[in-house]
């Protein structure tokens, strides 16, 4: 679990209020001086958490008139630049992930298109479940080609700082990824990690890992719990 920092125990504080509803949609919060004064925290601590539900969708900041509970709180952790470990750092440090499976098979499904192997080709192959506070919000399914699948234990598939974990394993290697993002209908085992009718609509994140020579060595498909995560990226334009 990420480390919890004295501005992330605070948001985590005025996030449970709001969604509690003992503070209500449009309400105006307190100043961050009659805040910081509230949880005897500093003023740059109190900015800092007021930033993060900001980011949530959680509260709206008017200048000149204050700090206001969003009209419809839902609470959506944002994930940004495909860093997933760097945002729930952030965001979730609470989150907590299981491994289901560790094991070696042959690849199969969109993995096999994904790593441009044959189907006998063996592989590693983790499931793994993301809860926070006990609920399932995410889960995923990991191939990773045997050269590189061999250097992971499973304490390292389900440490959330896993990709740094596999970067420090395989050295600089590993040098860029694609991702893909799209709704689609639940299939009927994900639906079952996740606590939700088969078929409803989720979020499905598609990542595939490569090394600097072109060769892809990993596949990650992602299901995501409606209304619990979105996505966010900055793009340079500056390119000639």
């Amino acid at each position: 679990m990420p480390h919890r920092t004295a501005y992330s125990r605070v948001a985590e504080k005025l996030r449970r209020d709001i969604l509690a509803g003992r503070r209500k949609a449009g309400e105006r919060l307190p100043s961050e001086a009659e805040l910081s004064r509230q949880f005897r925290t500093s003023r740059i601590t109190t900015r800092q958490a007021l930033q993060i539900l900001n980011e949530e969708g959680l509260i709206t900041r008017r200048q000149g008139l204050g700090t206001f509970v969003a009209a419809k709180p839902i609470r959506k952790i944002p994930i940004i630049n495909a860093d997933f470990f760097t945002s729930v750092t952030r965001h979730a440090p609470e989150l907590e992930r299981e491994l289901i499976t560790f094991d070696w098979q042959s690849i199969n499904g969109a993995a096999v298109e994904a790593l441009q192997l044959p189907r006998e080709q063996r592989a590693l192959h983790a499931v793994r479940v993301d809860r926070l506070q006990g609920k399932p919000v995410a889960t995923d399914e990991v191939h990773c080609v045997e050269e590189c699948g061999r250097l992971l234990s499973p304490e390292d598939l389900t440490a959330l700082d896993f990709m740094e974990r596999w970067r420090t394993r395989i050295g600089a290697a590993l040098a860029y990824g694609t991702q893909v993002v799209e709704a689609v209908p639940a299939p009927a085992v994900n639906a079952r990690r996740l606590g939700v009718r088969a078929r409803s609509v989720l979020l499905r994140e598609s990542n595939v890992l490569y090394l600097a020579g072109g060769q892809p060595v990993a596949h990650f498909e992602s299901y995501y719990r409606p209304g619990c995560f979105r996505f966010e990226a900055t793009v340079p334009l500056n390119n000639p």
